[in-house]
């Protein structure tokens, strides 16, 4: 219930009769803040009433207008106004509806930006639908430079999750945002990657609670054992080929150095601005921030080789970032550029729906 709500019942025109008491009518509570006297509509969500206009979500909101249109006189009163039953929660819906009255800011957190989402697609509302598409664009860019300045994996502003990261795979399925899942499904392998190595997660509530199968789990781990292994062999590469080169003492500057500081890096932990980084970690592609910067062991190195280290490395992130719808079955960039679309899907028929393959 919201603060200084009040408790209002419904009525039910009954033909003929006028107006009567329903004594079978459930009551349900005004929402405080978004309860008008001169409003001519009232949504109910999970008991909770909402009086607003029926102009003003007819402006916005195809499907409210379509809803409103067919609406028929014996449909539920309360205080002589019509009523319309929602299913949704009502604490989103009176987010939604405070967007309008109240020019409420869609806040910046992933959570709420996937809420204002859901509910401005099922109700067809390009006015708030276009701001959220926008702030998921900026969130998970189809270009490397784009991703590494977004930082959407450690980015407070946004309080990405694992659970979260699955709802924005979901939701892009069936909005067809087909360009933007790449970087959605790397981070949400990330998150799975960081958290299963870090702690004891639910995946199965997690999974159920949105409705995904539970066999994405075993999908989760594929996706991440092949990015782990992608990680090694092309941005980590040129460490395994300098330490398995029996004449590295020839081919390599500071080869006695490198080895050191090659080792340390693959066999220590970082802390690295106040947050643990090591080998495992599928943060791939954090921007000016390489291997030689996090092991210890480097200082010996000339500033040539730390740079042609870095080099090397930066070659090694482009090269998986190109590759990287092809890890999770979606095709290549191309493919998806000329596929993506914000026509509204039907199904998440894209990343999960194969979630029984062995990946």
């Amino acid at each position: 219930m919201a603060d200084g709500a009040t408790a209002g019942h419904k009525r039910r025109r009954v033909e003929g009769d006028g107006d009567v008491d329903d004594l079978q009518a459930a009551s349900f509570t005004k929402h405080g803040r978004l309860w008008f006297e001169d409003g001519n509509v009232i949504l109910i969500c999970d008991q909770t009433g909402f009086r607003v206009h029926r102009s003003l979500l007819s402006l916005h909101s195809s499907v409210f207008r379509d809803m409103f249109d067919v609406a028929t006189p014996g449909d539920d009163l309360s205080e002589g106004i019509p009523v319309v039953h929602l299913s949704d929660d009502p604490f989103k819906i009176a987010k939604f509806l405070g967007f309008f009255y109240f020019r409420d800011e869609i806040p910046t957190h992933i959570g709420p930006v996937l809420d204002f989402f859901e509910i401005s697609s099922k109700y067809d509302v390009p006015l708030i639908r276009d701001l959220c598409v926008a702030n998921l664009r900026r969130a998970f860019p189809d270009t490397l430079s784009s991703f590494q300045d977004a930082r959407t994996y450690r980015n407070d502003e946004l309080d990405m999750d694992l659970t979260s990261s699955l709802r924005c795979v979901n939701l892009a399925n069936a909005q067809g945002l087909h360009l933007l899942l790449p970087a959605m499904t790397l981070t949400c392998v990330a998150k799975y990657t960081f958290d299963t190595a870090t702690e004891d997660i639910e995946l199965y509530s997690i999974l159920q609670s949105l409705g995904l199968p539970l066999s994405l789990q075993p999908k989760l781990a594929s996706w991440s054992r092949k990015l782990l292994s992608e990680k090694r062999t092309k941005v980590d590469g040129h460490i395994q080929q300098f330490l398995q080169d029996p004449d590295r003492e020839r081919n390599y500057h500071c080869a006695q150095q490198l080895a050191i500081a090659f080792l340390s890096y693959t066999n220590q932990t970082f802390l690295c601005a106040d947050e643990w980084r090591h080998e495992y970690d599928l943060d791939i592609f954090v921007k000016d921030m390489y291997a030689a910067d996090l092991t210890r062991m480097a200082d010996d190195v000339c500033d040539d080789c730390i740079q042609e280290w870095k080099e090397k490395e930066k070659a090694g992130r482009k090269e998986l970032w190109d590759a990287l719808p092809g890890y999770f079955d979606l095709g290549t960039w191309e493919e998806l550029r000329m596929k993506d679309s914000d026509v509204p899907g039907n199904s998440t028929e894209e990343v999960f729906s194969n979630a029984d393959a062995s990946g």
